[in-house]
């Protein structure tokens, strides 16, 4: 066959059996190396660049012919136009932008605008704080959550920020530092079963008729509640979710109470249009204003915000919708269900072998940022306690929380394990 009879849309298989398809009327040739676009198995779909330089794609299943170059972009990456398309509208439709303000540098007695190290060196170095988390390799290798400092918690659903997250408020406590929880998502009376769940403990997690739903009595939440009250406040939702208005609240509790860590769950129970009618800008405007408030009052802050849909294995970059969100914190977390899709892609990515003691957790949270100490892609295993609701740090792990010890620091005989017979 000779280039003039070639035409567009042909297959030509060579004598090897590499199938072409032909692209162009010049009779350009593009490998058909692709998976199929619904099986993703196969190697009969390809990808290929017109003579115009438009991008196109072709699949040669009748189940998913109609496909084109948008769709399967769009099944990798689900925001791929969505931002384009935000962008356009607000050019096309929105009112003429005054450009900002801004104010020339004044330069202060004994404040050059340029530091030389020795300017460095001088300044006054205030002391750093630390929250403690309750999950070991954060505490050790992280030294805790700083102070100033701002975290961004992420997972799929199911995945068990939740648990992590109070689990964290009740380990705070128990060190003795205050913190401040907004859960648009969760009522007061759930976030709080789940909580007194955890501060009870296997041992006072009293069975239901339902499978896997445990209750803790009455007077042992009285007990949490009393333990809990001068370090642990819970924001009321009946008052709204308008960022700003909670903001405002916020502040004026951080000033009253000096909390320690603030807990915002999460980034999408929050109205932020007040910050800019254009949502990653929104999103942008948000992250950078609890950094600020991190500083300004020296507390730590962590927020959780949802993952769009990722088709791999959950990464930094797939947070939210705005990659400025993994740039403006100083830690970064990911929690990891450990399912079969976690094994699969943890193989396929890290190239771990199928004996990997991560595999026997039932949960991974993944240091995804550290400032400070550099680390990423650190894997921490923890370990779930179906009566306590709990995100152990080994399978024999047993906190004993403050509201159980008895005056002499001791817990009452109940809750301990005791591995053998009296």
């Amino acid at each position: 066959m000779e280039l003039k009879d070639l035409k567009t849309g042909m297959v030509v298989e060579t004598r090897n059996g590499t199938k072409y398809l032909v692209v162009n009327r010049d009779g350009e040739l593009c490998d058909i190396g692709m998976n199929c676009y619904m099986t993703l198995d196969g190697r009969d779909a390809c990808i290929f660049r017109a003579a115009s330089g438009a991008i196109g794609f072709h699949c040669f299943h009748n189940s998913c012919a109609d496909k084109t170059w948008r769709d399967v972009r769009l099944k990798y990456e689900p925001d791929a136009y969505e931002k384009k398309q935000q962008e356009y509208s607000d050019r096309i439709y929105a009112k003429p932008k005054k450009k900002p303000e801004y104010k020339p540098i004044q330069e202060k007695e004994g404040e050059p605008v340029f530091l030389t190290a020795k300017d460095i060196l001088n300044m006054p170095r205030p002391p750093e704080r630390f929250v403690k988390t309750g999950i070991r390799d954060i505490d050790q290798r992280m030294r805790g959550l700083k102070t100033g400092y701002t975290s961004v918690l992420s997972g799929l659903r199911a995945s068990g920020k939740s648990s992590v997250i109070s689990e964290i408020c009740l380990d705070c406590v128990e060190s003795e530092s205050k913190v401040t929880v907004y859960s648009g998502e969760l009522s007061p009376q759930n976030f709080m079963r789940w909580m007194d769940l955890q501060a009870a403990g296997k041992a006072y997690a009293e069975p239901t008729q339902f499978d896997g739903y445990y209750n803790v009595a009455k007077e042992n939440q009285e007990k949490i509640a009393e333990w809990l009250a001068k370090n642990f406040t819970l924001y009321n939702n009946k008052y709204g979710n308008n960022f700003l208005a909670v903001k405002e609240q916020l502040e004026r509790k951080i000033e009253a109470d000096k909390p320690d860590l603030l807990i915002l769950d999460n980034l999408m129970a929050f109205d932020i249009r007040s910050l800019s009618e254009n949502k990653f800008e929104a999103q942008t405007a948000f992250t950078w204003s609890l950094h600020e408030m991190a500083q300004k009052y020296d507390i730590h802050i962590i927020f959780v915000a949802h993952p769009r849909k990722a088709m791999g294995f959950l990464r930094l970059d797939d947070i939210s919708g705005t990659a400025d969100i993994g740039n403006a914190v100083d830690n970064a977390f990911i929690i990891h269900r450990v399912n079969n899709d976690f094994v699969r892609l943890t193989k396929q990515m890290f190239g771990w072998k199928d004996d990997d003691p991560l595999y026997s957790a039932n949960n991974v949270i993944e240091i995804a940022k550290d400032r400070d100490g550099g680390l990423q892609d650190y894997f921490i295993p923890l370990y779930y306690e179906k009566e306590s609701k709990r995100l152990k740090n080994s399978f024999a792990e047993n906190k004993i929380y403050g509201w159980d010890k008895q005056e002499d620091g001791f817990s009452s005989i109940d809750q301990m394990e005791i591995p053998f017979d009296m």
